[in-house]
């Protein structure tokens, strides 16, 4: 029975708590907002290592763009020097003529620079005073001889470093330079070798993963000889700083490039390489990055939520104890051991010895309270039995010469003491059952008369209330082993709440036996106001009405089944019922047909309902 309320409680608590509100705003209290700053950390460190890597690859990048344009510009800077002083003196051997030919002029500038395909040098006026060519050069065509005559016209004002000059199917880098009295012009071979694809070739750059280019800023030229979509995106931007990334599509591949002048020309050096090389081991990384972050984060979360879901779960244990104990019911206890941790087992342990310290005081003034009643009740209940006896020879006696107004009064002052007498009776019985002081006279009693004197008895209580009584079915039982005593008792607690609470008119009860294995099983119908059901449960509680409206008026204490059932449970039975409000009741209970009997095998399903 307490384990059926308790059970009952703890299922109303676990119901109000709602647990899964409870995980939830434990998951939004606790867990999100580490996970939040994980999170934000992550995203954060991702960025940075992205920033980082490509920060890193545009200046590795850079920094070969940078020593190639460097040394470029150095080379450029010496052929410069070298031109005009190879320039000078054979402008200086022309007018004196010198006894060093151009020839001989030709193959010391070649010493220094082998690709060396030919050397003018003109006066003022664009006339070309001196030229040479090596064996290797060709013919120049009309338009090249023209192109390379205005540049030795232009080149007093506006110096040529390294513009690059078509003839037939060769290029050249052409440079002029103004020299006293005149210009000093030289073309350099630009496929054949020499400084440009020495400066290409000595680069410290991972040809596997990019690629490096000097271009022409003027003709749009590369060396090596390559197509223009593969380097247009670079050529094209303003920006040749050598640190500065340049993002485009290389022949549809995206690309990062960087871009460095070459000082005093108009090319500049290009680095580029695929973003899926350059940055395949940020993507890589990022990757990793991700997945630890990701693992991270589902680990936490897993065990965040264990945690949670151990913590809620303690909370509603806790939380379930103390509704139990509210109830009433402290021989319960908090499981502390199944707890998820120290503090909550210890919060239990205290809950629990409260409840025990409680009920041990509870138990000690219960007991006091019964021995009182019992006391008190047996004191009262010997007085009360004269008044009785003393009013009935009063109210009985023919020679009284009271009038009907006295005799009134008498009556009623005689059934008030018959109730306070049933009172004090049932009071001290329940002292009795709490403090196991009951004592059973077992023996073999004769089922249907006892039944048929209970309703001989009750016939004029029933008539009264306009019911009538009867007996609608008996199977072959007739000794059941039981004390006579209490089974009245019973038979009188529950046929007389029938009438009382059955039909003003046309109110039945019927009274059935039916013969289960060991036991008779009797069943006392009626067709009276019936038990709401949310009252049911209590209907065995002591001191427990049933309130409806209907009941205001109707007398009683609320210990008759309360008894009744103490009764039939001790003496090995069971009692039941199964109720509808307005349609009426049904009692069941059971008695033993001999000595031993036990009630396990009895379909009590409506009685456990009952007790829930």
């Amino acid at each position: 029975m307490l384990g059926a309320k308790a059970n009952q409680l703890k299922k109303t608590v676990h119901s109000t708590v709602k647990p899964h509100e409870l995980q939830t705003r434990f998951i939004v209290r606790v867990l999100i907002p580490p996970v939040l700053l994980l999170v934000i950390l992550g995203v954060f460190a991702y960025m940075v290592f992205g920033y980082a890597v490509t920060t890193s690859k545009v200046d590795s990048l850079g920094r070969v763009a940078t020593a190639t344009a460097d040394k470029l510009s150095q080379e450029f800077e010496l052929r410069k020097n070298v031109l005009v002083s190879t320039g000078t003196s054979l402008l200086a051997g022309a007018d004196s003529r010198s006894s060093i030919s151009s020839k001989e002029r030709l193959d010391l500038f070649t010493q220094f620079f082998p690709e060396t395909s030919y050397i003018a040098v003109a006066d003022e006026t664009g006339k070309i005073i001196s030229d040479v060519s090596s064996d290797e050069t060709k013919g120049f065509s009309d338009a090249t001889a023209k192109t390379l005559q205005d540049i030795l016209k232009t080149a007093t004002k506006s110096p040529v470093a390294g513009r690059v000059l078509t003839n037939e199917d060769s290029r050249y880098a052409v440079f002029a330079y103004p020299i006293e009295g005149g210009t000093a012009l030289s073309m350099f071979a630009l496929d054949s070798g020499g400084f440009m694809r020495t400066a290409w070739q000595d680069a410290p750059i991972d040809s596997s993963q990019s690629y490096m280019l000097f271009v022409d800023g003027k003709s749009g030229s590369s060396y090596p000889s390559v197509a223009r979509d593969f380097y247009k995106g670079a050529l094209e931007s303003s920006v040749a700083d050598g640190k500065t990334a340049i993002d485009y599509k290389s022949k549809g591949t995206d690309t990062v490039a960087v871009k460095k002048a070459i000082e005093g020309s108009d090319w500049s050096v290009i680095v580029s390489s695929p973003k899926v090389l350059a940055y395949g081991d940020l993507a890589n990384t990022q990757i990793v990055i991700a997945a630890v972050l990701g693992m991270l984060i589902v680990g936490f979360l897993w065990t965040g939520s264990v945690f949670v879901r151990r913590t809620v779960d303690s909370i509603k244990a806790l939380v379930a104890g103390a509704a139990v104990f509210s109830g009433g019911l402290l021989t319960y206890r908090i499981p502390a051991e199944t707890l998820s941790d120290a503090e909550f087992s210890r919060l239990a342990d205290i809950m629990n010895s409260m409840a025990e310290r409680i009920k041990t005081a509870e138990d000690a003034v219960d007991a006091k309270n019964k021995e009182f009643i019992s006391v008190a009740t047996h004191e009262i209940r010997a007085p009360i039995t004269g008044v009785i006896g003393f009013l009935s020879m009063v109210l009985e006696d023919p020679k009284s010469n009271l009038s009907d107004e006295n005799k009134e009064m008498l009556r009623l002052a005689f059934t008030g003491t018959e109730r306070l007498r049933d009172l004090v009776n049932d009071l001290l019985d329940i002292a009795r059952l709490e403090s196991g002081k009951i004592e059973y006279e077992y023996s073999q009693v004769d089922l249907l008369k006892a039944i048929n004197d209970t309703l001989g008895l009750q016939r004029a209580f029933a008539v009264e209330h306009g019911s009538t009584l009867m007996l609608t079915g008996m199977d072959a039982v007739e000794f059941v082993y039981t004390d006579k005593a209490k089974l009245t008792e019973v038979l009188t607690n529950i046929v007389s709440n029938a009438v009382k609470y059955g039909r003003k008119d046309g109110g039945l009860v019927e009274v059935s036996v039916v013969h289960d294995d060991d036991f008779a099983r009797v069943a006392i119908k009626d067709n009276g106001l019936g038990i709401p059901a949310d009252q049911q449960g209590k209907m065995f509680e002591k001191f427990f009405r049933v309130s409806t409206p209907e009941r205001a008026e109707i007398v009683g204490t609320g210990l008759g089944m309360h008894i009744s059932k103490q009764y039939i449970e001790e003496m090995g039975g069971k009692l039941w019922f199964d109720s509808v409000e307005g349609q009426g009741t049904t009692f069941y209970f059971t008695v033993a047909l001999k000595p031993g009997a036990t009630s396990g095998t009895l379909d009590t399903k409506k009685e456990d309902a009952a007790s829930a």
